[in-house]
């Protein structure tokens, strides 16, 4: 049954509830001894028939309400000139494709920057859509809010596991890392703990960062200062 059947079969259910509702005569009997006049019967169907009206303009209202559809697809091709003159055999022409290159040697992905370098060489580092905003956004748990602070720390953790992933170069890295570190502090966390979880997360993930060539030392330095 598609969705102009349903109309129909709506339209006959409400035509078949008022119906019996507004008998005509006798109108709706509830049973033998029901004290209410003969043209209750009448008012119970008519009420019963606007109880049923929403079920019957629903799906027009629906219908016309999802007319617009948007539809998200990140697409990366390197060295690739021609995929402009590719795009309309990919897409639809109802679908709005754009550009968000940043520049000739810059674009971002996802969550990533990428960028070449003067010696052509590549380099990612975090990227983050929200900060394109000119509006704070919590998206980091308040220890005020009465959680657990052994996960509340190890979000921080997990957010320095990210950026070092996403970071090809350590003056990517801190940046970020910094940020962090000021709104985590912000919110209630005590610098002390943040300073054993950046411990934690050097000697468990040092793979991570140990192509940066800086100690520990100079990290909590450079983030937590």
């Amino acid at each position: 049954m598609d969705c102009d059947d349903s109309i129909y079969a709506v339209t006959l259910l409400t035509l078949g509830l008022t119906a019996t509702g507004c008998q005509y005569g006798s109108g709706f009997m509830i049973n033998p001894l029901d004290i209410a006049p003969n043209y209750a019967g009448i008012i119970v169907g008519i009420s019963n028939t606007f109880a049923t009206l929403p079920g019957f303009f629903s799906p027009i209202i629906v219908s016309e309400l999802t007319q617009n559809i948007r539809c998200v697809d990140d697409v990366l091709s390197f060295n690739n000139p021609k995929f402009a003159d590719c795009r309309s055999s990919i897409y639809p022409s109802e679908l709005e494709v754009k550009e968000t290159t940043e520049t000739n040697n810059s674009a971002s992905y996802l969550d990533k920057m990428l960028s070449y370098d003067t010696d052509g060489h590549m380099n990612t580092s975090l990227y983050d859509k929200r900060d394109d905003f000119n509006f704070s956004i919590t998206n980091f748990p308040f220890l005020i809010s009465n959680i657990p602070s052994s996960p509340a720390y190890g979000v921080f953790i997990s957010q320095l596991i990210r950026y070092a992933r996403a970071s090809t170069k350590y003056t990517d890295f801190v940046p970020g890392a910094k940020h962090l570190s000021d709104k985590l502090l912000s919110q209630g966390y005590v610098c002390d703990r943040l300073t054993s979880s950046m411990r934690k997360f050097y000697g468990r993930y040092g793979e991570l960062v140990i192509h940066y060539d800086v100690q520990l030392s100079r990290m909590v330095d450079d983030i937590l200062s």
